[in-house]
């Protein structure tokens, strides 16, 4: 099988999009307000140095030690939603899909604005075989935030299988949103490459790897397709 052969079977519509590093960025961006809340409330002062400690723990690669630090922020104040979604990011990590839906509609319920977690959710249900909430949570986030590439790349995920066209458009829009991500141009060029568009997958892959040459690594092959495919996302 050639290259692009290769990269067609390789489009993993399931990948959890939370990046760990985004996931961090998203946690200090909602907790501005706790912050200054903690200052006469001991219990919020204590919830925030649980939540910074679990930021620290997965920059670190330590998923257990950030799990204990979200459940403990999560313990102390089962309110913020920063919490709930950090601690249900970190469940599906460990493979339990069920509390991370759970913490995931949680932060959701209380900041439905929340785009990162509801990614997240979409991904965990389609992993779960809940297509039909998946695509409903993705859909969902792409009406909230139509300018987030992210948002339009989770639903081409998802439905890649069921809907290859609307896969197709949703991962042009992503490209359209961020030109400069290889990672974006490397898997339109998949889901090109499923549907037979040889040349334009080719172009996409070109473009990809012009953007990261880190991509060339696919079965000692180039262009490569993995380029997430070791990192557990929540971009």
């Amino acid at each position: 099988m050639d290259i692009i052969g290769r990269k067609a079977q390789l489009f993993n519509v399931l990948r959890i999009p939370l990046a760990p590093a985004i996931l961090v960025l998203m946690l200090a961006s909602t907790t501005v307000v706790a912050m200054g809340q903690s200052q006469s409330h001991p219990t919020a002062s204590a919830e925030q140095s649980a939540m910074q400690r679990g930021q620290q723990a997965l920059q670190a690669g330590d998923l257990s030690r950030a799990r204990s630090e979200f459940e403990k922020a999560v313990r102390l104040a089962p309110k913020d939603a920063a919490a709930q979604a950090a601690l249900g990011w970190v469940l599906m990590q460990f493979g339990e899909g069920d509390g991370a839906i759970a913490h995931l509609r949680a932060a959701l319920n209380i900041r439905p604005d929340l785009i990162e977690a509801q990614l997240t959710l979409a991904s965990v249900l389609a992993q779960q075989g809940k297509l039909a909430e998946g695509v409903e949570e993705a859909r969902s986030a792409t009406k909230k935030a139509p300018a987030n590439a992210e948002a339009h790349r989770t639903l081409a995920r998802i439905v890649s299988n069921s809907d290859p066209g609307e896969a197709l458009a949703e991962m042009q829009r992503a490209v359209e949103l961020a030109p400069q991500r290889a990672n974006l141009r490397d898997e339109l060029g998949t889901v090109m490459a499923q549907q037979n568009q040889f040349p334009e997958a080719e172009k996409q892959f070109s473009e990809a790897l012009r953007l990261d040459p880190s991509l060339e690594s696919v079965e000692g092959s180039s262009p490569a397709s993995c380029y997430d495919c070791a990192t557990p996302p929540v971009r």
